[in-house]
């Protein structure tokens, strides 16, 4: 389990999530706390790209952040992250590395048929990404697949948990396993009250989980 234990934050502390690719407006809200990096810890709970067309400008800012700005992974990252690695698995076996115009194509039509790229905001994130030198794209993506799912901090005595989605459910706490990963980037609990509902939704997380090859 990807997890931080912090010890004791004596200076201010800010806490933000979902910023979507509203770069410009995130730099608003840096602004008006007077955010310090050098005394100050923000904490960007997932889903800074997508949505916006700054994803790029976010990804870039994320990437050369000081120390004190830490980050967790949400379920945009996470599409994001298996949505380029299928392609370029999908790339890869049908032979079109280095030929411009039929990886330009088979790009487009990726594109157009997944869920992060057609259905989530994502397709901007991912032509940024495509566009970027190879290399650097890596270094982006394994530096995003090594962000944890939760931290665990202390801030004047109290402790908190911090994650994008959900800790529990039937019981289940934060653990080793597969499908409490899922659970802390997907799920809201709040919106699974029922039995029924809950295990519908851990086959979904997991079936989902057993097609991934991160």
């Amino acid at each position: 389990m990807r997890c931080c234990l912090e010890r004791e934050i004596k200076m201010a502390t800010y806490v933000i999530s979902d910023i979507h690719g509203y770069f410009y407006r995130f730099q608003d809200c840096l602004a008006q706390v007077n955010f310090n990096p050098t005394e100050d810890t923000l904490y960007i709970l997932g889903d800074i790209i997508d949505r916006n067309i700054h994803s790029g400008e976010m990804l870039e800012w994320a990437y050369n952040a000081p120390s004190s700005v830490k980050f967790i992974r949400g379920n945009h990252e996470d599409m994001m992250l298996v949505t380029i690695r299928d392609y370029e698995r999908f790339i890869k076996s049908n032979g079109v590395r280095n030929h411009e115009e039929e990886e330009a194509y088979y790009r487009y039509d990726f594109a157009y048929n997944n869920i992060w790229t057609a259905y989530n905001g994502g397709l901007k994130t991912f032509e940024y990404l495509m566009n970027l030198p190879r290399e650097h794209r890596e270094d982006l993506l394994n530096w995003i697949q090594s962000w944890p799912l939760f931290y665990d901090i202390t801030v004047q005595g109290r402790r908190f948990v911090l994650v994008h989605a959900g800790l529990a459910m039937n019981g289940m706490r934060m653990s080793d396993d597969r499908f409490d990963r899922g659970l802390q980037i997907w799920v809201d609990i709040d919106d699974f009250p029922t039995q029924h509902s809950q295990s519908l939704l851990y086959h979904v997380i997991q079936n989902r989980l057993n097609q991934e090859q991160l």
